[in-house]
């Protein structure tokens, strides 16, 4: 398959950071510093509408401006008029969505303004564009878009990993809480000159610096070239989309443009799961796409979902393409196990479906509850007045596609594949006749006398060949492979999603009350007595679940110091708990506190004493945002 990558000139690289190995594929860049939306939470509850098409159409809009009943100002007083109509450039607004109805974000703000400024430099007597890391972006970016036809704007947020994490591809419940940085996709189809021109797609990802210093910035290929120029079962035969094994290695041949995988992989997914035909005929649009991530990669904050969801929420907007009925929970689940694809299938990935979920469904300041069998949201959880959460970054690059992430999942399928079989061989005592999960297996259960040995916490060790020999038809997860020499600790991958599943009920149940309203700890000890044993509860959940990361090897001792630290100052200072979050093997410790200010200053303090002994002041993760289908989409036209 042809395609063409293109680099520009950069600054040179202010400090240093921490690099990627070359086999890593890096998301798409993202902002080396970023304004949190405010932590209120709202109570806005919308969905994107569209209309079904298998062969996309070009949708009509009206171009009535409709911002007179949407004065919402962001956390700067900026009101969305003002923002849409201010300067020398003309934003119309061409498509009310629920992002009209919140107050204006100041991300999205950003992103406008940056859209409205690319708009003036098109002209050729504009001023040139400030300094910017990728003036070779700035430059493609301006000349690509017509910036007098409607582009579609969408949002999503990165998430915080509160309380599951790995278990979610065990079928455990998760909660999961969206995070104030968000990545912003711009995307518009573009009419061709001549038949005689190839559709293509364009994809821009200005670099910020560091970790991007080897990625190219822009990607560009034929559309037939992915998608092929009808429908069929796949091969790359000129007619049929790609097959994603095909997909996966050709995206592979390139560390510089490898994270277009993430964007273009919508397109192929939703080419081969729903039939769209993006390049049906000779008329079929060209696509460019503008993508701006806030969420940093590489800190367990799920950088990959967020542009995964932005980027599927665009391409649905603008080539109306439906995803389920139920207004705004069924259209996220399929949407966000549609980008779950793209991760496992495109770029090749073994994540869960938990981090595309809390992007597309999460809501503001809430905990989104999901069992993930595969993907079923529980409702929505919020923490008491009296508690907050904090993510501190220690540094430590995290990536779920890296080989310590891969093992402990492989060896949880592994695990429960002999479990079956013991199962098969002496009947399932659960009741239930066949395993899907390992979550639905107690813990009073694997802990029974009866209960295979392998399985406990002490040994289980067990080598791919020998698993194989025994089972030859593998371990039943298509998101990884049993290699022959690989030796996997069988019983710690299994035992830990049974006790987290277990753990993280306990999580919500104490927050939720059992469903009475009450707290499960209102009793006639005073108010402030309450309220620290309700978080020392949930604090020790969760110690124990980074405990259990630790004994998978998925810890590390950028995280492991941040934990300790936590531990150090304790209730005393405002803190209950902390605990590393998603894939493990760096990234964040999210941290529980106190609300009253308390907490905020030992975080703080957590910060500097990390500092002082590694010589790296970590990112601080604050605050919340809406998810991706609270968000829903814009439709906007520049006009210089």
């Amino acid at each position: 398959a042809a395609q063409r990558s293109t680099r520009g000139s950069r600054s040179s690289t202010p400090g240093s950071s921490t690099s990627s190995t070359p086999s890593t594929p890096s998301t798409p860049s993202t902002a080396s510093s970023s304004s949190s939306s405010s932590s209120k939470q709202r109570q806005h509850h919308h969905h994107c509408t569209s209309s079904t098409a298998v062969v996309p159409q070009r949708a009509q809009h009206s171009n009535n401006n409709p911002m007179g009943s949407f004065q919402q100002q962001s956390d700067d007083g900026t009101s969305w008029s003002e923002l849409l109509s201010g300067g020398d450039v003309v934003t119309e607004v061409l498509h009310p969505s629920p992002a009209l109805k919140l107050p204006l974000l100041p991300d999205t703000a950003a992103f406008l303004r940056r859209l409205r400024t690319h708009a003036e430099s098109s002209s050729s007597t504009a001023p040139p564009m400030p300094p910017s890391w990728d003036d070779h972006a700035d430059r493609v970016t301006a000349a690509m878009f017509s910036w007098s036809d409607e582009l579609v704007v969408c949002r999503a947020p990165g998430r915080m990993d509160v309380m599951g994490g790995i278990a979610d591809y065990s079928g455990a419940l998760v909660l999961q809480m969206p995070i104030a940085e968000a990545c912003h996709v711009a995307l518009q189809r573009r009419r061709r000159v001549s038949r005689e021109q190839p559709a293509t797609i364009t994809i821009v990802s200005p670099a910020v610096g560091g970790d991007d210093a080897d990625r190219a910035s822009v990607f560009e290929m034929p559309l037939a070239d992915l998608l092929g120029t009808g429908s069929g079962e796949g091969g790359a035969d000129g007619t049929a989309p790609l097959t994603y094994a095909e997909a996966r290695v050709m995206f592979a041949k390139d560390a510089a443009t490898q994270w277009a995988a993430y964007v273009a992989g919508a397109l192929l997914v939703l080419a081969r799961e729903k039939g769209v035909l993006f390049n049906a005929d000779e008329d079929s649009d060209s696509i460019v796409i503008l993508l701006s991530s806030e969420v940093p990669e590489g800190k367990g904050v799920s950088s990959s979902a967020a542009v995964e969801v932005a980027a599927m929420c665009a391409v649905a907007a603008a080539f109306g393409i439906e995803f389920a009925d139920d207004p705004e929970t069924a259209a996220g689940r399929e949407l966000a196990m549609l980008c779950q694809k793209v991760e496992n299938l495109v770029v090749g990935a073994p994540c869960g479906v938990m981090d595309q979920m809390a992007s597309a469904c999460g809501r503001e300041g809430c905990l989104l509850s999901l069992l993930c069998r595969p993907a079923e949201v529980k409702g929505t959880l919020a923490l008491p007045p009296h508690a907050a959460v904090w993510g501190i970054d220690s540094g430590v690059r995290h990536y779920v596609g890296g080989s310590d992430y891969g093992k402990v999942r492989t060896g949880a399928f592994m695990g429960m594949r002999i479990i079956q079989e013991y199962f098969e061989q002496h009947g399932p005592p659960m009741g239930n006749d066949h395993l899907e999960h390992l979550t639905e297996i107690a813990p009073h259960v694997f802990d029974s006398p009866g209960f295979p040995d392998k399985f406990k916490a002490q040994g289980g060790a067990m080598a791919g060949h020998v698993f194989l020999s025994r089972f030859p038809g593998g371990h039943g997860d298509d998101a990884t492979d049993v290699e022959l020499t690989e030796v996997y600790d069988v019983a710690a991958a299994t035992t830990h999603p049974v006790y987290e599943h277990h753990r993280v009920r306990a999580f919500a149940a104490i927050l939720g009350g059992g469903g009475s309203g009450r707290s499960v700890f209102d009793t006639d000890i005073s108010r402030h007595d309450e309220e620290e044993e309700q978080l020392s509860v949930l604090g020790e959940l969760m110690y124990q679940s980074d405990a259990s990361y630790g004994r998978l090897g998925l810890g590390s001792d950028g995280t492991d110091a941040i934990v300790r630290l936590v531990k150090q100052l304790g209730p005393s200072r405002g803190l209950f708990g902390a605990k590393i979050t998603g894939g493990g093997c760096g990234g964040t410790v999210c941290v529980l506190g106190r609300a009253d200010g308390s907490g905020a200053e030992a975080v703080e303090e957590v910060c500097r004493l990390y500092e002082q002994s590694t010589g790296r002041m970590p990112y601080l993760f604050q605050g919340s945002s809406p998810g991706a289908m609270s968000f829903g989409h814009i439709r906007v036209r520049v006009m210089p």
